[in-house]
């Protein structure tokens, strides 16, 4: 399946988006992607990094948490009225974690928590992705509320099968682009977005 929505009905982009992650190797995906991204001058550069922990038809980014030069990671944790805590992780052992209401892992609710402004690069989940950086979230908002709190040099990066990235998603005023799309070909950055950049709120 891979004939597009026509219409700017974001629910129908989200459903042509989880049937065709469904046939696509999303488990193999982080083979191809994560080697690209560990490339990106912006994430060696980058100190506190924020990871999610995704679901089964998600790249998987947990391998990053071998990447422990210059790094302090950090994972979200769903708070109230719809918004996301950044929670401070030291390990890549998770037998503590909690299950969300969503069925995700996240930290548990004792870990220390950080300003969204601490960090340095995020990496943000999607169903899908287009070349704009426009991304087409699950419905539920947590990230489109999350974006807009981070510092203005901070960066963002999708990560996505080039099947799922497209010419352009429907998009709203309040959508919030990322910087720079890595799929397991290409890596496309936001004009104006340029490498190499360096936070220099790290330390």
């Amino acid at each position: 399946m891979n004939r597009f929505p026509t219409s700017n009905d974001k629910r129908e982009w989200r459903t042509w988006a989880q049937a065709l992650r469904g046939e696509s190797g999303m488990t193999d995906a982080h083979l191809a992607t994560l080697p690209r991204l560990t490339q990106l001058n912006e994430w060696i550069n980058a100190h506190h990094v924020l990871l999610y922990c995704a679901t089964p038809q998600e790249i998987n980014v947990h391998s990053l948490l071998s990447d422990i030069i210059g790094k302090q990671w950090h994972f979200p944790r769903c708070a109230a009225r719809r918004t996301l805590s950044v929670r401070r992780v030291y390990s890549g052992l998770r037998g503590d974690w909690t299950i969300s209401r969503f069925g995700i892992e996240e930290p548990p609710p004792d870990s220390p928590e950080v300003a969204p402004e601490a960090l340095d690069l995020v990496i943000v989940p999607a169903l899908a992705f287009d070349e704009r950086g426009y991304r087409l979230g699950y419905g539920g908002g947590y990230y489109d509320r999350f974006l807009p709190r981070l510092r203005p040099d901070c960066v963002t990066v999708g990560l996505m099968l080039d099947a799922l990235v497209v010419t352009a998603l429907p998009a709203e005023p309040h959508d919030v682009p990322v910087q720079i799309v890595v799929t397991e070909t290409r890596t496309i950055r936001r004009a104006g977005t340029t490498a190499p950049t360096r936070p220099p709120y790290s330390g």
